[in-house]
């Protein structure tokens, strides 16, 4: 069953990305059908054809390697990539029409950014699927209100409190939980200091300055936990809570008529209550409801427990907000945060830091995989995610990519002539020969992480014994 089930998600998620792909190639196709460009093939995947099929003057072509797909375009990229993507029929390369008419600058740009759009099309539907339909269980936002600080960590040090509201990191603000983890990754190296701006429960703030902790392949500052919801994953027969009717899925609202703020934080508070009664005030079924109960000593943990584990699980992080506008701009935010760092960094260090964080096929198709796992809707937003960042990506002024064909159509524009053939073919194979290499390098890279280092990407339920 698992290798029936593994070949299953394997399925699903390459379905998914070729949705991604064929929304973004679709867009192509459709603009050139309806400015009169040739269409020499359309093809979703690279390489050898599963299935293929010539219709009028147009091949169809289903390809093995499924991580890509392409639109070809003679008129469009007479020389460039649809060779280096594989495209045309080889054998049948003789049957593409000689001599085939230029096509004026503004149709060939509305040609190019055509794809970028179908992916921004699919990305509207998905956010506002997610928006109409999604159950409130699979939205998440967690705040950046600090639920639990360990008292022996440099967080406390740093003077961080349980309470206090993360409203900037090294003057960069952040409205999630996650914001402030990808924020304060790229902010500094590891044993450096990031200034946080923090909000006080009396409406002051302040800037404190903590370390960063390298956990596993990622920076973080050490020792803070978000307040956030949770709920109890199982309770032991027999147990404090058993006896006082704690029931599975119960969600945690208070303790002794205090507010909880997540699960590390109230591990803390029953530890701190000891073997003295209690009460938990519980959300079951839409109405409250109050348990009284005394901890017992567990000599294994060395502290006061009442017998239940707590289910401190999250949604994905393109899972953060239902209105379609919140989603598409988190998206894009992302994207731009990237290629912000990457090309105009703001303190030393920035570009190396965001470099070593960028991921390639393996681990797209990882977290693909992830949201498979996590349900449709986590699927569904993950579409949205990928589509907006393919969108962006192929806007950038790159000869290989669509943004490179708006700028070659931009300079006839301008300059009244067409670019030298041989200048646009010496940018597109220089470029193309980057991209793989880049490519190449980050498969590697990817590889090395997620099953040599057995890396795991995503955020899996995590289960917490009180």
């Amino acid at each position: 069953m698992p290798i029936l089930t593994n070949t299953l998600i394997t399925l699903v998620v390459f379905l998914l990305f070729g949705v991604v792909v064929f929304a973004h190639e679709l867009g192509h196709y459709l603009a050139a059908r309806w400015l009169g460009f040739h269409v020499e093939a359309f093809a979703i995947g690279f390489g050898p054809a599963i299935w293929k099929r010539k219709i009028g003057q147009t091949w169809y072509r289903l390809n093995w390697i499924p991580f890509g797909g392409y639109c070809a375009l003679p008129q469009l990229d007479p020389s460039g990539m649809e060779k280096i993507q594989g495209s045309g029929e080889g054998e049948n390369a003789n049957d593409a029409p000689q001599n085939l008419p230029d096509m004026a600058p503004w149709r060939r740009i509305v040609v190019a950014i055509a794809g970028p759009a179908g992916n921004v099309a699919l990305a509207v539907l998905a956010a506002v699927a997610i928006w109409l339909f999604a159950p409130p269980s699979a939205i998440s936002t967690i705040g950046t209100q600090i639920g639990y600080v360990d008292k022996a960590s440099d967080a406390w040090a740093a003077g961080l409190r349980e309470g206090q509201t993360l409203l900037k990191v090294g003057g960069s603000p952040v409205r999630t939980w996650d914001d402030f983890l990808i924020k304060a990754h790229i902010a500094a190296d590891a044993g450096e200091l990031v200034a946080l701006t923090v909000g006080e429960e009396d409406g002051a703030t302040r800037v404190l300055e903590a370390p960063l902790t390298q956990f596993d392949e990622i920076r973080i500052v050490k020792g803070v936990a978000p307040n956030m919801k949770f709920s109890i994953a199982e309770v032991e027969p027999g147990g404090p809570a058993d006896l006082a009717g704690v029931k599975e899925g119960d969600r945690v609202l208070m303790l002794n008529d205090k507010a909880v703020l997540g699960d590390f934080h109230f591990i803390g508070a029953v530890a701190k209550n000891g073997e003295k009664p209690l009460v938990l005030t519980l959300l079951r079924g839409g109405r409250e409801v109050a348990a009284e109960m005394t901890p017992v000593f567990d000599p294994a943990l060395e502290r006061a427990r009442i017998g239940v584990k707590l289910d401190a699980s999250g949604t994905a992080m393109w899972m953060k907000y239902r209105d379609p506008c919140e989603q598409l701009e988190s998206d894009a935010g992302s994207v731009f945060l990237v290629l912000k760092a990457l090309t105009a960094p703001k303190a030393k260090g920035d570009r190396k830091r965001v470099a070593g964080s960028l991921g390639g096929p393996p681990a797209i198709l990882n977290m693909f995989w992830v949201a498979v796992l996590e349900g449709f809707w986590a699927c569904l937003g993950f579409v949205r995610l990928i589509c907006v960042n393919l969108a962006i990506i192929n806007l950038l002024p790159i000869p290989v990519l669509d943004g490179g064909h708006v700028c070659f159509a931009l300079w006839e524009v301008v300059t009244r002539r067409k670019p030298h053939p041989k200048v646009v073919a010496a940018l597109v194979n220089t470029f193309a020969v980057l991209l793989i290499a880049a490519m190449l390098f980050l498969t590697f890279r990817d590889t090395w992480k997620l099953w040599v280092k057995k890396w795991v990407v995503g955020r899996a339920p995590v289960e917490r014994v009180e």
